[in-house]
């Protein structure tokens, strides 16, 4: 659980108290981020927004139940914030919404092994697939990076290692089986979300009402289409998020190939940013050498 005693930086709270702009906190680990972001949810409902309008993004149910704690314990007032997770939010828009697309909101959602079962299935009863030599793990991930690329935001064309002939495809025959069972991959899950917040302007309005303020945290997680999620429920507006520069990564095959603090400020130009460098967790030399190597980091960023 995160120490939500500890005394806050100053960097904390200028953090805390901007509600102008787009706000960026960044630090490493230990800094009191997650924790800044609490104190700012219960500010702004101190201040008066209604908590219900509020939505807030984790890594994880257990995060998003640490923030909220945070924000309960700093509010007088009751939460009702929506914390919850790009997968979980997309799971429940989707069951209310993609009747638009003409799919029942019935479906499934299959796990990787249950995707490597039906490639291997399609890969063996059809003939002409049978002499090709590509692996069910290399289809998969091809036909994953097919499907980001088909989101209408997403621009820049991410190579494969399949032959492009053969992909089409088995992909064709791998979405009409998935179709045909009613079920979703997990990369459908914010496809289709992001298909219908842009070809539904009124279920846009709908959802840019009722969250008028977004938080996420970690967004050296982020996925391209889960920022596209934030883009247009926030309206490049109200929206704070927290990042560890050190964890981003890119061996993620789910992440942009842009870096994530990049991303973000590409796309909220009028952003600004907050860097913490006290380590609440470290004491002594120790904490010395970590934020010694933390203005290290941000001297080389910007070179």
């Amino acid at each position: 659980m995160k120490n939500t005693n500890m005394n806050l930086s100053s960097e904390q709270k200028q953090a805390i108290r901007c509600v102008e702009n787009p706000t960026i906190i960044t630090g490493l680990a230990g800094t009191g981020k997650t924790t800044a972001l609490g104190h700012k949810i219960a500010k702004l409902i101190e201040n008066g927004l209604p908590s219900e309008t509020i939505l807030a993004f984790s890594v994880s149910e257990r995060a998003g139940k640490e923030l909220m704690a945070i924000a309960q314990q700093k509010s007088r007032k009751s939460v009702k914030s929506t914390f919850t997770t790009f997968g979980n939010f997309c799971l429940s828009f989707l069951r209310e919404h993609i009747h638009t697309l003409k799919k029942d909101p019935n479906f499934s959602i299959i796990n990787h092994e249950e995707e490597l079962k039906i490639i291997s299935g399609i890969l063996s009863l059809n003939p002409k697939f049978k002499t090709n030599k590509e692996k069910p793990e290399d289809i998969i991930a091809a036909i994953k990076d097919l499907k980001r690329n088909t989101i209408e935001c997403i621009t820049e064309k991410t190579t494969t290692p399949c032959n492009e002939d053969f992909l089409i495809e088995i992909y064709n025959t791998y979405q009409k089986f998935l179709t045909t069972y009613n079920l979703l991959d997990i990369v459908d899950l914010a496809a289709y979300t992001i298909t219908i917040l842009l070809k539904e302007p009124k279920i846009l309005k709908k959802y840019q009402k009722l969250y008028q303020y977004i938080f996420v945290d970690h967004y050296e997680n982020i996925t391209q289409a889960e920022h596209t999620i934030c883009k247009l429920l926030s309206k490049l507006e109200n929206i704070s998020i927290t990042i560890d520069l050190n964890q981003s990564t890119f061996k993620n095959p789910c992440c942009t190939n842009i870096h994530p603090l990049e991303l973000f400020e590409a796309t909220y130009k009028n952003s600004q940013t907050f860097e913490l460098f006290h380590n609440h967790r470290l004491t002594g030399s120790s904490l010395e050498t970590t934020e010694n190597i933390q203005n290290y980091k941000y001297q080389t960023k910007n070179i």
